[in-house]
């Protein structure tokens, strides 16, 4: 089966501190992989490194494409996009600027036309009518359809989503759903988004994959969804498991 994205023996530094990995991980076209797991276990830093934003060793593919040390611009050229948690957009620039940026690595016709063509998208129908609206004054909402909409701007592959829907309201945690629905849509890109709101990441996801310490806990079968109590259960019976082995290690 073709791999969006593959990862293999994957190993994410902050530092000379190892901080996920090594993860063994497959994506394929038309997937939403859902990483849920505590504040602290290492999704945002498997997605930094898997960016190349983050120190990272081992085999990243995107597409089948070589990425092992290649530079966030060279992983962003090949396919792969991050919008990073907490949208870091340019507050006192305005709408059209910040999405514009995310296109900066094609050239300015191209940039226009994919701007454009997000323009005519309902889901993104604001970029328009808040053009010239200064980003900062924006609502949370508002904020990260923005941000997804620059993250949009490169054509990405695999789009990496770190959490998304953090401080957002039940309507606008759905607008980002169906933004995420309608980009893998037709079988060729994919997502892998981190995520704490277990219910969300349920409901998106196609597949989920937890982590506890920096590694993969579990990951459900392609299409096999579980119920947010479900999940839990296993993040706790997978904690309790590590607490009884440094128990008898340090007994």
């Amino acid at each position: 089966m073709t791999r969006s994205l593959y990862i293999d023996d994957f190993v994410v530094h902050r530092g000379a501190t190892p901080v996920a990995g090594p993860i063994s991980l497959d994506v394929h076209p038309g997937e939403i992989v859902a990483l849920v797991g505590r504040n602290g276990s290492g999704k945002t830093s498997f997605l930094a490194g898997a960016a190349g934003v983050l120190p990272n060793r081992g085999t990243i593919e995107i597409n089948g494409t070589p990425l092992s040390g290649a530079t966030p611009r060279s992983r962003l050229l090949a396919g792969l996009a991050l919008c990073p948690s907490g949208r870091h957009l340019f507050a006192d620039m305005n709408v059209h600027d910040n999405v514009l940026l995310g296109g900066y690595t094609a050239r300015a016709a191209e940039a226009r036309k994919r701007l454009s063509a997000l323009q005519s998208q309902e889901a993104f129908r604001l970029i328009e009518t808040r053009a010239t609206q200064r980003a900062g004054t924006l609502s949370g909402g508002q904020q990260q359809i923005v941000a997804l909409a620059r993250a949009l701007m490169s054509d990405p592959r695999v789009l990496l989503l770190d959490e998304p829907t953090a401080g957002l309201a039940p309507e606008a945690r759905e607008d980002v759903a169906g933004i995420m629905r309608d980009f893998v849509r037709g079988g060729e890109r994919s997502i892998v988004i981190a995520e704490e709101n277990l219910e969300f990441a349920t409901a998106v996801g196609t597949r989920v994959v937890a982590f506890m310490g920096g590694k993969l806990l579990f990951q459900t079968e392609p299409g096999h969804r579980l119920e947010p109590a479900d999940v839990l259960r296993k993040l706790l019976e997978g904690e309790a498991h590590s607490a009884l082995q440094q128990g008898g290690s340090d007994a």
